[in-house]
């Protein structure tokens, strides 16, 4: 039930943020957020509250991350303290429960941490997460510290350790995987913030996705945009597909830009799949076919640049800019570089975009870059 308490909560958060953006109020508005924690089932709140009073969560960060937490509260009036300290008290029916049945709790809490454990060891990075998270919060923890620790071979990479405190008496220590690198400004690892394949860079106030994120073991399949699109005012994405052979293979260049949340954003990806495979699933690139990719995402009505990262090898890239203005894709301008590292597939991938520029969808040009010829197009 608990599990089922912290989704619903996450939901209504990204909710919370979709909307915001939408009405085009500030995009991260902690005083909103606040109002809107605050103001969820007030019913149950005066009813539980008045006999079960839950104790507040203390929230304490260290230094080193106090300054990426200002920069964000400056760029765009978000306080990460305070959504902090905020966010558990949607969880309240569970911290009410965690007092009437604390031998229900910590038995579900244990179990989770040891399959959290499990995961770990079979580098199943999705479900190790999700248990690690829901082992250590289903007892609500009063009292939580990230602390910072030094990474060995960086002297600016710092992992968020959590130190946690329950009501029972009883700690918890959990390394989180995460980092923040006070030079660059990037919060995240290798798999992403929370190991969920997407990083934020302070300095940039810049949203993006991993190489190594989940989202690559799952393929791409038309349904992913039909699902993404669905969900309302949450999203307001235009796409442009490029299909072509090569080698045996089906191959499709993809590109994506407008509102996901209240972000504009834009993506790039590149799959491919067997010629005799029927259906359209399509495989992401394996280490061995990784083509050199770029993004720029820039606002067309007043050319302002919103996301800019430079050439490097992926299978897919992405780039979500945190800005208090929500735009569609029809405001937008998406700019890649693809450098294929193989002349004839890009041979290939030019004559399927020929046809494309020929019907004004998009335009390109041909160039040299560090992993040799490439396009850049520009939708």
């Amino acid at each position: 039930m608990s599990i089922s308490i912290m989704l619903a909560t996450l939901l209504s958060f990204l909710s919370f943020m979709s909307s915001t953006g939408a009405q085009g109020e500030a995009a991260w508005d902690s005083e909103a957020y606040r109002q809107a924690v605050e103001g969820r089932f007030p019913i149950a709140s005066k009813i539980t509250f008045g006999q079960f009073p839950p104790p507040r969560l203390e929230v304490t960060w260290d230094p080193v991350f106090e300054g990426a937490w200002a920069e964000i509260k400056q760029a765009n009036g978000f306080d990460m303290v305070e959504a902090a300290n905020l966010m558990p008290d949607a969880f309240y029916y569970s911290r009410w429960q965690t007092q009437l049945f604390p031998w229900l709790y910590n038995g579900l809490s244990d179990r989770w941490v040891d399959k959290s454990m499990k995961y770990h060891e079979l580098d199943d990075t999705a479900r190790k997460t999700l248990y690690r998270v829901a082992g250590v919060m289903v007892k609500m923890p009063t009292k939580m510290h990230f602390a910072a620790e030094s990474v060995e071979g960086d002297p600016n990479d710092y992992e968020f350790v959590a130190y946690l405190s329950y009501l029972d008496g009883s700690t918890h220590y959990a390394k989180t995987g995460t980092t923040y690198n006070t030079k660059t400004g990037r919060l995240g690892a290798d798999k992403g913030f929370g190991n969920l394949g997407f990083n934020y860079f302070v300095n940039d106030n810049l949203l993006e996705g991993t190489k190594g994120s989940w989202q690559r073991k799952l393929g791409y399949t038309k349904i992913y945009d039909t699902l993404l699109l669905q969900a309302g005012k949450m999203t307001d994405i235009d796409t442009l597909r490029v299909k072509f052979s090569h080698d045996k293979k089906d191959w499709l260049f993809q590109l994506w830009k407008g509102r996901y949340l209240n972000m504009p954003g834009g993506e790039i990806g590149l799959y491919n799949k067997p010629a005799k495979r029927r259906g359209g699933f399509y495989n992401t690139l394996s280490d061995n076919e990784l083509v050199g990719l770029s993004y720029k995402l820039t606002d067309k009505r007043n050319g302002k640049l919103l996301a800019d990262r430079p050439l490097d090898l992926h299978w897919w890239t992405a780039g979500f800019a945190i800005y208090n203005e929500p735009l569609n894709g029809k405001n937008l301008t998406l700019e890649t570089v693809i450098a294929p590292q193989d002349d004839a597939l890009l041979e290939s991938m030019k004559a399927a975009l020929d046809k494309k520029a020929a019907a004004g969808q998009l335009a390109y040009e041909t160039l040299d870059t560090k992993f040799g010829p490439a396009v850049r197009i520009t939708w």
